[in-house]
């Protein structure tokens, strides 16, 4: 069960557990990953997802990614990432694309939020 937190009680003690946590379970599945806090959004940073390549095409990036847009939620932060192609994905057009899927815009242009250097971010969904 995922606790509700207040704006004020969102810091890396509350919230770093929780992602660990996340990452523990979802490693179980075969998925990789490394997840942050960033407080000065505050958001939930995706630095890291590798999905076995024997595992691909099988949906299990979407339901992890569903599930992260989840905990978000439940917190009502940010998620912020920057697509890239470091950990196996094919192509950055191809991850911007994915991650749009669940909510994910560039982060650029007159709407950018300084208080990251991630490309693309989600607005919590209330």
């Amino acid at each position: 069960m995922i606790r509700k937190y207040s704006q004020l009680q969102l810091n890396y003690e509350n919230v770093q557990p929780l992602l660990d946590n996340f990452e523990k379970e979802w490693l179980k599945q075969g998925v990789e990953s490394i997840l942050s806090f960033e407080k000065f959004l505050p958001a939930i940073v995706l630095n890291k997802i590798i999905v076995p390549k024997e595992k691909r095409g099988l949906g299990l990036g979407s339901k992890y990614m569903k599930a992260l847009c989840k905990l978000a939620d439940s917190l009502s932060i940010h998620l912020a990432l920057t697509p890239d192609t470091s950990y196996g994905g094919s192509s950055v057009s191809r991850l911007t694309k994915f991650y749009s899927q669940f909510g994910f815009v560039k982060n650029s242009g007159r709407k950018r939020n300084f208080k990251t250097r991630e490309t693309m971010l989600r607005e919590p969904q209330i």
